[in-house]
């Protein structure tokens, strides 16, 4: 299968030095509404808090004045992730149902789209200031996870944990893990008989989302069935696990040093999953695929 060109932002080819190819396209949208809650709050709130303590750190810098350094606070009560298949059926129906109940609700921040449309439109939004290529990489995306289960809970009663797909159980053939399956996982691959839909995707036509909308590609209103597209980006059609091997991740968890580990963690399996899943996991519309990664 050949690689697919496309114009707008994408994620790059494992590894690479360049990790964003395009340009920003900013969306032709009304302006949000004024009671704009959780998402856009977190998102302003990110590049403030951020934008700040770099101030402050070079304020203090010409001041000659020690840096702040507050000291941890005891966590009391962690919040708890579980892998996929630690949970029993009737949790995985469970999260299932909450997560397309998202789909049911109308849009927080627009008169259109639906409420499980807020999370792709904002990660694409921010992409290049906190989500991507930027020291925030992964606090930012914690804290975007968070707000996600806020919204699997509040409004859609979800009571259990927050799951995630551990990749190194995968890697020699990701496209054949369970988590795909029609039944106990989140259905499979795009139908191959299909007409392409977006990234090199066809629409998802088995497992629980198979009748899922969504209603942006790339922050361009364009509703379109849930897809995917397996190794689209490798000639030989093939979903490439090499870099979701646990020696890759060992390889990124050794790093001593926080701008190699996140580079290494960003530009390696995180990057691996768009590039093997494609469709609405490609690009910066990832948290349409559905799947959480483990950040």
């Amino acid at each position: 299968m050949a690689s697919p060109m496309h114009s707008s932002p994408k994620y790059s080819s494992v590894p690479s030095d360049d990790i964003e190819n395009g340009n920003n396209i900013e969306p032709s949208l009304e302006k949000p509404k004024p009671n704009v809650k959780s998402l856009l709050a977190g998102v302003v709130a990110t590049i403030l808090i951020v934008a700040g303590m770099f101030l402050g750190f070079e304020w203090r810098v010409k001041k000659n004045e020690p840096a702040f350094n507050p000291q941890p606070s005891p966590c009391t009560e962690p919040v708890l992730r579980r892998e996929w298949r630690q949970l029993a059926r009737s949790e995985q129906a469970s999260y299932i149902e909450a997560v397309k109940c998202l789909n049911k609700l109308p849009s927080k921040m627009y008169s259109h789209g639906r409420l499980s449309d807020d999370f792709p439109w904002s990660h694409r939004l921010i992409e290049h200031y906190a989500a991507h290529d930027a020291a925030p990489f992964l606090p930012w995306h914690r804290y975007f996870i968070h707000v996600y289960e806020l919204a699997l809970r509040q409004e859609c009663g979800y009571n259990g944990q927050l799951t995630y797909w551990d990749w190194t159980l995968d890697w020699k053939h990701p496209d054949r893990s369970s988590i795909w399956d029609a039944e106990t996982g989140f259905g499979g691959n795009g139908d191959l008989n299909g007409n392409e839909t977006v990234f090199s995707g066809r629409c998802v036509s088995d497992g629980p989302f198979a009748d899922y909308t969504v209603y942006y590609s790339n922050n361009t209103i364009k509703p379109h069935c849930l897809s995917r597209g397996f190794g689209c980006m490798e000639d030989s059609g093939n979903f490439d696990g090499t870099f979701l091997s646990p020696r890759a991740v060992e390889r990124s968890h050794n790093k001593t040093v926080y701008l190699d580990f996140l580079l290494s963690l960003e530009m390696g399996p995180h990057n691996a999953m768009p590039n093997g899943v494609c469709g609405d996991f490609f690009s910066f519309d990832a948290p349409a695929g559905k799947l959480k990664r483990k950040n």
